[in-house]
């Protein structure tokens, strides 16, 4: 009678560990699940974050080109960041400089704290009769699909919003001065 106690009690301590084993293989896979929705959320969070940026950046822009209508020829195909402030001397009220310099200078200021806000963002600005969305596979960086003509500008910004994986994002905007 004794040994069929302790067999009964082994198969019972051996079916409670089996159990205890499956309940950590569940919370293990519970956990695994969790931290990768926790990481898709922080990355959807940044890749809105930079969108928001690029989305401010885009008007700041547009307001500084609507502030100097007579530099706007200036900005036709316009991009890359300047090495130094061509026209340093533009933010100084004691030295006026005409709307072609002060066209330089906005950007050089925009490009620079675009840079610094995104990562490794770039932007162009272009006159274009296109309206619609851009495509990001044939709009890029090197070549911006602008057709160079019309009263629409387009402000076009790109970013490296991949984590790792080289996929760049576009941001447009087209608008009349």
């Amino acid at each position: 009678m004794r040994s069929q106690k302790k067999i009964v009690l082994k198969r019972m301590v051996g079916a409670s560990l089996l159990e205890v084993l499956v309940a950590i293989l569940i919370l293990s896979l519970a956990a695994l699940a969790n931290a990768g929705l926790q990481i898709s959320g922080i990355r959807a969070n940044s890749s809105a974050k930079y969108r928001s940026i690029a989305a401010a950046h885009i008007n700041d822009m547009a307001d500084r080109m609507r502030a100097n209508r007579s530099g706007l020829s200036y900005f036709n195909l316009v991009k890359g960041i300047p090495s130094s402030d061509p026209q340093s001397g533009c933010s100084a009220v004691s030295t006026p400089c005409n709307a072609a310099e002060m066209a330089q200078h906005d950007f050089y200021e925009w490009t620079t704290a675009l840079s610094n806000a995104i990562p490794d963002g770039k932007a162009a600005i272009c006159l274009d009769t296109q309206t619609g969305p851009t495509n990001p596979a044939t709009d890029t960086y090197t070549s911006p699909t602008c057709s160079g003509t019309g009263t629409t500008y387009s402000i076009k910004i790109w970013w490296d919003d991949s984590h790792g994986e080289k996929i760049p994002q576009i941001f447009t905007t087209n608008f009349q001065p």
